[in-house]
């Protein structure tokens, strides 16, 4: 992962990923530029992760959760990990609560494997607004998404209906 802080609240991020399913080849799954607007206000334009779930954000950076990993058949239920476009993020701490409002907008394009099959995923328009709610040990978040999505491959598609032993 690499940081930059290029002065006066504009700052680079940018995080390469090597899995051993790729063979180890690097993958970017951040590269955005965040400007702080205020104390509360930051807006982040580039690639980063759609925060669906609690550690979406987070799940390639081990210690940030408390168990060994996040349970996988959560994870990638959505299949849209990153995100090309806009985060807009308000923080502010109300009542002793920690709360966080992120509204995130843009496109994805990603490969899933579904029954076995390869297949492309193209997402457009995508909309996920998130509120996160903290207080010592309580963490409360909800999360509302839409999308355009075009999946590849209608054979994928039936295998996945096998798996699911659903009869066409």
């Amino acid at each position: 992962q690499m940081y930059s802080d290029l002065k006066d609240g504009l700052s680079a991020t940018g995080q390469l990923v090597a899995r051993s399913n790729d063979d180890w080849k690097p993958e970017l799954v951040w590269g955005f530029l965040s400007y702080q607007l205020d104390t509360n206000l930051r807006i982040k334009a580039g690639r980063s992760r759609i925060p669906f779930f609690l550690f979406s954000d987070s799940i390639d950076v081990g210690y940030s959760y408390p168990w060994i990993t996040p349970p996988p058949d959560l994870y990638i239920l959505s299949g849209i990990d990153n995100i090309d476009g806009l985060n807009l993020e308000y923080s502010k701490e109300i009542s002793g609560w920690a709360a966080r409002l992120n509204l995130v907008g843009g496109n994805s394009d990603t490969n899933l494997s579904i029954a076995g099959n390869e297949t492309d995923v193209t997402s457009d328009r995508i909309l996920d607004l998130t509120l996160s709610l903290n207080k010592a040990w309580f963490t409360l978040q909800l999360t509302a998404a839409q999308c355009d999505a075009t999946v590849d491959g209608y054979t994928a598609l039936l295998g996945a209906y096998d798996l699911l032993n659903i009869d066409l």
